[in-house]
């Protein structure tokens, strides 16, 4: 078991928090019509917004963890406890397909991609955190493997390595 009080895995600025900032800007620009001293200021703040980053803090004394949001320095969100009795670990991949048509008629398509991490118990699977980085995610496993003795499964790597396999085979 490792000694480290808190593992931090930042995913950088995910645009969590991109909604928020978009509305408060708006209303921002809004208010300098009105008063300009409050409406340059809630522009800073709205445009400070935006730069909020976001990750996945483990506290192995105290075995909880959390989503957080880091904003200037200050990490923030809820520590939940992990749940008792956990029996696996899984890494999976998760894919969303967004398609949409613009205004010229033409159909766009997008993709993003999730690493979710779920948490085995004998009532069902939790979700742990869902990661952006593939990278990250495989940090968080280790974690729980190294500091928790969870076993663990990357079902990612497996099915690359299955894959590959049947890409020698042909």
């Amino acid at each position: 078991m490792r000694a480290e009080k808190q593992n931090i895995i930042s995913e950088g600025n995910t645009n969590t928090y991109l909604f928020i900032g978009i509305i408060s800007l708006t209303v921002s620009l809004v208010f300098i019509v009105f008063d300009q001293f409050l409406g340059i200021f809630l522009t800073i703040f709205s445009l400070s917004i935006l730069t909020i980053k976001s990750g996945f803090e483990i506290d192995v004394l105290k075995k909880h963890f959390r989503s957080y949001g880091n904003y200037f320095g200050y990490r923030f969100g809820t520590w939940q406890e992990f749940p008792a009795e956990i029996i696996e670990a899984h890494l999976i991949m998760r894919v969303e397909a967004l398609s949409y048509k613009s205004q010229t008629g033409n159909v766009r398509r997008s993709k993003e991609i999730y690493y979710p991490i779920f948490l085995y118990k004998q009532e069902g699977k939790i979700l742990l955190y869902e990661f952006h980085s593939y990278d990250n995610a495989k940090k968080a496993l280790i974690l729980l493997h190294d500091n928790f003795e969870i076993p663990v499964r990357n079902m990612v790597a497996e099915k690359l390595h299955e894959n590959k396999m049947r890409r020698k085979t042909r």
